[in-house]
């Protein structure tokens, strides 16, 4: 391996010797960087460095090797701006986009590619182009111009270079079919002209629906409720809870399938408990005299002193001892006037949560309160402020959103993945109830979104979501319908718990404790899916785990061959799927300017940072 003066000259006087400097200054192409590489590494040899310096040189080469070489010469080799930032975006497609620009290079290897339809939020890029594996070479026929191209995803032909530009630039926000709608609030937000954006030709009829409704009610002025259902429906959620989701084409099938037959469970054994409490409660056989709550304390206390193993031989028995502990809570609370006035949200927040975790208790399930923060809000946060370059918060986007109750099934040992959150309101009005509403759906999509990237099917499984306000709980399910997310009501009937002594004879006769088990088996059948998608996604090992928008290629080991393989001249390519104007993201409101506050009845602090006039 031969030098030349100029070589031997620059690594015996230049001060900053590197791996890149040299490259750029003697080497041009590095269509065979192996060789470069062995070039340079032979020419430190003869440099003529004490072996500390030399050993240090060494290092960093290797260094360089591990952590640079590869975009530097995927850099000097790609001279199409287009390629590149396609070939940086594609996982394994920089081989090609390299084979591309090289027209020295008539020896490549063969892949064949196929598009993965499990993968939702996949972008994918065909390559059509024979090559061959290290057992043989393989030339390739027809025209060159073809590997500048690849198929286009919506009509399944031949994209020029400058269209594979626009979908390198197409960021997951731009997917959405309701980007210029969210364009447009943050425009206004940010005091820009803005006109109400037009309908997009490409989008399907169920987001046509919904970009038209969002429309008419950005045209209109009002309260900020009203805003609320716009963030709502540009999340790509058809919410039946609320009027404004009554007019869709989906919205009979989402009222129809959103109501839960687990939320009328009825049980015989249930049943005949419930009827020991009004025994216990009214010793005379009589609710006309006063009743007995220190009657009613001793059965309790008597029935859970029984041997605890007896509760867990069967479903029934287990369904007895949550009911017998939820009472003797409700009892306790009764008892040192847990919910007499001043009252705050925290005192009802702690009582749901006590609730809630003794239903699931010995269930996979743990309800979390205390105003933690929810990391899927925090994700779309940021995906939020990268597009338009806003905060989306009063803080920042670093800053997840915080929730009253956070459902979380074990993984890894840890409570540490987030299945669902519950929202919780002390007393308060009812437009403050419609703006945390909007709030507690926009978060549950969000969560629903991130399991679903993780496996999950979210048309089969779907949770039941608890809403609190002061003392009484409502229901609502969330699930996929087509391509969008629908919101229903999951029962009509009112659960509620007593807050005094005198509500205990209408509570042992309202079905909420029978309601409470239909809720908790539903949601254990839920979680116990989630936790096997989640168990089955451990963390990956690199730094940076691959986006869900990053497109995944897959390469069959079979179509690699240890000889030549015949060039194919069939045109017939796989249809790719449409992403464009496909994949709403969930949306929470931006930063409200301190000049331009909306403010609302009791609305309390955790629910401004969406209130902004647009």
């Amino acid at each position: 391996m031969a030098f030349s003066g100029e070589e031997f000259e620059w690594i015996q006087k230049n001060d900053k010797i590197s791996p890149e400097s040299y490259f750029d200054k003697f080497r041009s192409n590095g269509l065979d960087y192996q060789v470069e590489h062995q070039r340079y590494s032979r020419l430190l040899d003869n440099g003529f460095f004490t072996p500390s310096c030399l050993k240090l040189l060494r290092d960093n080469f290797e260094s360089w090797k591990i952590n640079k070489a590869h975009t530097f010469w995927l850099d000097r080799r790609t001279r199409n701006s287009a390629m590149r930032t396609a070939a940086k975006l594609v996982e394994g497609s920089e081989t090609f986009a390299c084979q591309s620009i090289d027209r020295n290079s008539a020896q490549i290897l063969e892949q064949d590619q196929e598009p993965d339809d499990s993968q939702a939020h996949a972008w994918l890029i065909n390559i059509d182009r024979f090559v061959t594996d290290q057992g043989g070479a393989n030339s390739v026929d027809g025209p060159q111009d073809d590997l500048d191209r690849v198929l286009d995803d919506d009509t399944g032909k031949l994209a020029t270079p400058e269209e594979l530009e626009e979908i390198a630039e197409w960021t997951p926000a731009k997917s959405s079919p309701f980007y210029e709608i969210a364009q447009y609030i943050y425009d206004k937000v940010n005091r820009k002209p803005a006109l109400l954006p037009s309908l997009p030709t490409d989008i399907s009829t169920n987001h046509k629906e919904m970009f038209e409704k969002a429309v008419s009610l950005l045209r209109k002025t009002g309260d900020v409720t009203r805003k609320k259902e716009v963030f709502v429906l540009v999340s790509g959620i058809i919410n039946t809870v609320s009027n404004e989701g009554l007019g869709f084409r989906l919205s009979e099938q989402i009222v129809r399938e959103s109501f839960q037959t687990c939320m009328t469970y009825k049980s015989d054994v249930v049943t005949q408990l419930i009827a020991e409490f009004m025994n216990s409660l009214y010793p005379d056989g009589d609710a006309a005299f006063a009743m007995s709550m220190p009657n009613l304390q001793s059965f309790i206390y008597r029935k859970l002193a029984e041997d605890t193993v007896k509760w867990m031989h069967t479903k029934d028995d287990h369904e007895q001892y949550v009911v017998l502990k939820m009472m003797n809570l409700i009892l306790l609370w009764l008892e040192h006037s847990h919910f007499e006035c001043p009252v705050s949200e925290h005192v009802y927040v702690s009582a749901w949560s006590s609730i809630f975790n003794t239903l699931f208790a010995a269930g996979g399930l743990r309800v979390i309160p205390g105003e933690l923060g929810s990391q899927a809000s925090k994700h779309f946060r940021q995906l939020t402020e990268q597009e338009f370059g806003i905060k989306s918060s009063s803080t920042n986007s670093r800053m997840a959103r915080k929730v009253d109750q956070t459902l979380r099934v074990m993984v890894d040992g840890a409570w540490s993945g987030e299945v669902a959150i519950f929202e919780s309101k002390p007393v308060v009005s009812d437009a403050t109830c419609r703006i945390q509403h909007s709030k507690s759906i926009r978060l549950n999509a969000a969560i629903l979104l991130e399991l679903e990237s993780h496996g999950l099917d979210i048309c089969q499984w779907h949770p039941i979501i608890a809403e609190t306000r002061a003392a009484t709980v409502d229901f609502y399910t969330i699930k996929k319908y087509e391509d969008v997310l629908g919101v229903g009501r999951a029962t009509i009937q009112k659960c509620w718990i007593p807050t005094h002594s005198s509500q205990l004879k209408g509570f042992l006769r309202s079905g909420t404790l029978e309601m409470l088990l239909g809720f908790r088996a539903h949601l254990m059948n839920f979680a116990s899916e989630a936790t096997a998608v989640l168990a089955s996604n451990p963390p990956s090992p690199f730094p940076v785990p691959l986006s869900p928008q990053i497109p995944i290629m897959r390469y069959r080991e079979s179509s690699v061959s240890p000889g030549p393989q015949p060039s194919s001249s069939s045109t017939e390519r796989p249809p790719t799927p449409n992403i464009k104007r496909s994949r709403p993201f969930v949306m929470f409101g931006p930063c409200k300017p301190k000049s331009k506050k909306v403010r609302v009845e009791d609305d309390d602090e955790d629910d401004q940072d969406d209130d902004v006039e647009y």
